[in-house]
């Protein structure tokens, strides 16, 4: 419940940033092709909700920011906390975004966000159009953050361009959801959970599941899974 993004539901603002930067640039092509996935997304997320009693409604704003101030060379092998890689330093993406747009700062962005989704939960996913490893951003107990994915349009191993899977993972990692692959029950989560958009293979949301995990890592039921009891 910290942070800008606390409970996945009710009313949901998302805001799609394209970001330019000096090694790949979007096209209002390249855009129009993303938004069936990013509505996939947020209709396999509503949906996935329902089947829990939970009502999720997202408000979606879609915007192509191309910094100018500082022009931006992103690599993706960075520390978490420190999105942007240049000569000078480590510059934070949603600051030189919100500069960009004109806003004084992140927290104004944030609050002109809120009034134009009509969200008082608004969420961030920052796409560039060329290959990398995806990561999300959260507050954690030392640091307030305004959270935020970091989404590459290819995958960084198959240089293929990426379906909704990828970005209902990170978006869901905004809202609570962990990876089912990184922890010391993995072995029983590949055979319990292997459709689960949290346990990834494929991606691949015709095939995805929110399970019952995932589900009360969001908040959306209470009944703790039997896994976790042990």
């Amino acid at each position: 419940n910290e942070g800008t993004c606390k409970q996945l539901r009710g009313k949901i603002g998302i805001v799609f940033f394209y970001l330019n930067d000096r090694e790949s640039q979007w096209t209002q092509n390249d855009i129009e092709s993303m938004k069936p996935y990013l509505q996939e997304m947020q209709d396999f997320i509503a949906n996935s909700a329902k089947q829990y009693q939970t009502y999720v409604q997202f408000t979606a704003l879609h915007i192509h920011t191309n910094p100018q101030q500082n022009p931006l060379s992103y690599s993706y092998i960075v520390c978490p906390y420190s999105d942007i890689n240049q000569q000078q330093g480590a510059f934070d993406v949603l600051h030189c975004i919100s500069i960009s747009l004109g806003y004084q700062s992140v927290q104004n962005m944030h609050q002109d966000m809120q009034q134009r989704t009509g969200c008082q939960q608004v969420a961030y996913q920052i796409i560039l159009n060329k290959a990398g490893r995806a990561y999300a951003l959260i507050t954690d107990e030392t640091q307030e953050y305004t959270e935020h994915d970091i989404i590459f349009r290819k995958s960084a191993k198959s240089g293929q361009i990426r379906n909704a899977g990828i970005y209902a993972h990170e978006f869901l990692h905004l809202f609570g959801a962990e990876d089912l692959y990184h922890t010391k029950y993995r072995k029983a989560h590949a055979a319990l959970y292997h459709n689960d958009v949290m346990y990834p293979t494929r991606y691949d949301i015709q095939h995805t599941t929110i399970s019952n995990i995932t589900a009360y890592s969001l908040g959306w039921h209470n009944n703790l899974p039997e896994i976790l009891k042990a």
